[in-house]
């Protein structure tokens, strides 16, 4: 074994990320909402908008779970 010289450790390949939350975090636009089904998907559209370097809130209205892209 040897040592090399590393820039850093490389992002990690969002293979785990479904297709759908990534379509949706690609296709919403600033102060775009979306309503989710449940707080699993609500987390998942918020991580897959992360990943895409926008920010999202989260809201329970009425016992509904909404996305909306902030940033």
């Amino acid at each position: 074994m040897e040592i090399e010289k590393s820039d850093g450790l490389p992002r990690r390949m969002y293979s785990k990320e479904r297709p759908d939350y990534r379509k949706l975090a690609e296709e919403m636009e600033l102060d775009d909402k979306v309503k989710t089904g449940g707080r699993a998907e609500t987390e998942g559209l918020i991580r897959a908008l992360d990943r895409r370097g926008y920010k999202g809130a989260r809201r329970l209205i009425d016992g509904e779970y909404w996305v909306w892209r902030t940033e």
